[in-house]
């Protein structure tokens, strides 16, 4: 939270430098950005998601594609169950 009483995104640096995304990573952060804009309310604070959403940019910026999949997948379902939508994965 900011002095205002409203929610920032986390700021994740890597290295001392916020990670840089380039190609396919890129287009996985706007991925990732798109869902955030489309499955959160405006100025509803979800601190916890914007948590997961800054560890998983360095994972994208890695650069090995079974690391961003991975990555991608447990933001998603972190969000999912962030805003209360996880369905039961147990079998």
């Amino acid at each position: 939270m900011n002095r205002r009483g409203t929610a920032e995104p986390a700021q994740r640096r890597v290295g001392g430098r916020a990670a840089m995304l380039t190609g396919a990573a890129l287009f996985s952060g706007f991925y990732l950005n798109e869902l955030l804009m489309k499955l959160l309310a405006r100025h509803d604070p979800h601190p916890s998601a914007f948590d997961v959403y800054a560890g998983t940019l360095p994972l994208l910026a890695h650069g090995d594609d079974a690391v961003s999949q991975a990555a991608l997948r447990a933001f998603e379902i972190g969000l999912l169950k962030e805003i209360g939508v996880l369905p039961d994965l147990s079998l």
